[in-house]
């Protein structure tokens, strides 16, 4: 604050006490101490809402660096987001073109063989005559009871 040292302090002393006297000088010196004490407190209140303030500032400089670099992160995922997009769109355009191919290059082969329902096998039940298809466990439930002995004394003598 102010540059004094202590022959100046000692020159103010020596001129209170000359001025003021020897009766009185210790209340002044209680009163004088009071404002100084008041006024240091006040300097440092006022510095600490200054360093508040500059904080304050600081923190708001930082929170709009924040909130750039995160505007900056969006943008960037979009771009990757869309760069995904036509990517993928690209691939299902892409495997649809070879599933037609693929399609178109297997129907030729599918008309020029028969299909194989058309097909008939000799080896089938239906194909064999009724008395030698092999009984199957519909037929013994429908079965009468004559049938059924029938068919146990067929499979015992056999």
């Amino acid at each position: 604050m102010f540059d004094s040292g202590f022959s100046e302090l000692m020159l103010i002393a020596i001129v209170a006490l000359i001025v003021v006297g020897p009766e009185r000088l210790p209340g002044l010196a209680r009163k004088a101490g009071y404002w100084v004490g008041k006024f240091r407190r006040y300097v440092s209140t006022v510095r600490a809402e200054i360093e508040r303030e500059i904080n304050a500032e600081e923190l708001r400089g930082m929170l709009s660096k924040q909130e750039d670099e995160i505007r900056e992160l969006r943008d960037m995922l979009q771009d990757t987001r869309s760069q995904i997009r036509s990517e993928v769109d690209d691939i299902s355009q892409e495997v649809g073109a070879v599933g037609e191919q693929l399609r178109q290059n297997v129907k030729p082969t599918a008309e020029e063989t028969p299909a194989v329902e058309d097909a008939s096998v000799p080896d089938a039940p239906e194909a064999l005559p009724q008395h030698e298809a092999p009984a199957t466990a519909a037929s013994e439930e429908t079965a009468s009871p004559a049938a059924e002995k029938k068919t146990k004394v067929q499979e015992t003598s056999d």
